[in-house]
């Protein structure tokens, strides 16, 4: 996995950015907190189904190269 590293403008020293990402490491990045999200309940940060088919259109046909 990646790591975030910090280096001061002028210097050359690269430092690494201590992150709370053990979720991320033990799991697919994203994934944990989403399914605990959604068994308790939490949905108000969870794209809904209108929202998520208009990303399909959006965004998704792009990057496939066809129109939705």
């Amino acid at each position: 996995m990646e790591q975030l590293q910090m280096q001061e403008h002028g210097s050359i020293k690269v430092e690494p950015v201590s992150l709370e990402d053990a979720y991320d490491r033990n799991y697919k990045p994203g994934l944990f907190l989403q399914v605990r999200n959604w068994i308790e309940d939490k949905t108000e940060s969870l794209c809904g189904i209108d929202e998520h088919f208009g990303r399909v259109g959006s965004v998704y046909s792009k990057i496939a190269g066809f129109e939705f």
